[in-house]
């Protein structure tokens, strides 16, 4: 909030893990105040700020949510014939309607949201001499913001997905408890990075053949071009309510019982 105060910040978690235990607790901290937001007496600049720590995280299943719904769309659109003549009567064909407009529109606006504060702080980096010089100059900063954004790109749908388990654990009632992180300077240590990763593969292998498969294509969609998309919004469809692992997901959860995806073959 003051960009010129010094010796008061907490450092970047050395780890994605470490990241994601912290994150645990702040999601939980600022999603209990949505009791609070609408209290009596509060000022109108502290309820932006509780309404700002509360998007920060629900933000991450409603963009879930978007992409989801992108992607049933496009199945729609590939797979069923449009309706050029309704029922009612018309003279001409009702075309499928692309606001090219509404879309650029929107572009810039989520530009302007994600981008502005960074350009924003490269000037008020840039025109503080003192400043400048600590950061390595101009290039320095410039690279510097580069770097940044390359990694936020990369980072960000990996949180999306945490934070949208983290918003529906506290939904559910589940409390995070007060883990401590690791606040070293330090790689993660080899023992626990295995145990790490053997919980992500028993939870993985928890799941349905074809979510597994979503999966993998979701980790591809960035290169396989259109039909690559497709292909992934067609298995999710599946996944959910058109197929035999689909039913047994729904009746587990009817029933309150673990699923059983064993019973179902692997597929690539």
């Amino acid at each position: 909030m003051l960009p010129s105060l010094t010796g008061s910040y907490e450092e970047t978690p050395p780890c994605l893990i470490d990241l994601a235990t912290r994150d645990r607790r702040w999601a939980q901290g600022n999603l209990q105040h949505i009791k609070i937001v609408g209290a009596k007496g509060l000022h109108w600049v502290s309820r932006v700020h509780l309404i700002q720590g509360i998007m920060s995280y629900l933000a991450s299943p409603m963009w879930l949510m978007l992409l989801l719904a992108g992607l049933m769309l496009a199945t729609v659109a590939r797979y069923t014939m449009p309706n050029y003549f309704p029922e009612t009567f018309s003279l001409f064909p009702v075309w499928p309607v692309f606001d090219p407009e509404l879309a650029l529109r929107l572009f810039a606006i989520t530009f302007g949201v994600l981008y502005l504060p960074k350009l924003l702080a490269l000037v008020l980096a840039l025109t503080d001499r003192d400043l400048r010089k600590g950061c390595g100059g101009t290039i320095g900063l410039l690279k510097s913001l580069l770097a940044e954004t390359f990694l936020s790109m990369l980072l960000s749908p990996i949180m999306m997905l945490i934070q949208s388990r983290f918003v529906l654990d506290v939904l559910l009632g589940r409390d995070s408890g007060w883990n401590a992180q690791n606040r070293d300077d330090q790689a993660m240590p080899l023992a626990e990075l295995e145990k790490e990763t053997l919980k992500w593969c028993r939870e993985m292998l928890a799941h349905s053949p074809i979510a597994l498969r979503c999966l993998k294509a979701a980790l591809n969609a960035d290169c396989d071009g259109q039909m690559g998309l497709l292909d992934l919004a067609g298995n999710a469809t599946l996944l959910y309510y058109m197929s035999e692992e689909g039913k047994e997901g729904k009746q587990a959860f009817l029933e309150k019982r673990p699923p059983d995806f064993s019973k179902f073959p692997r597929v690539p």
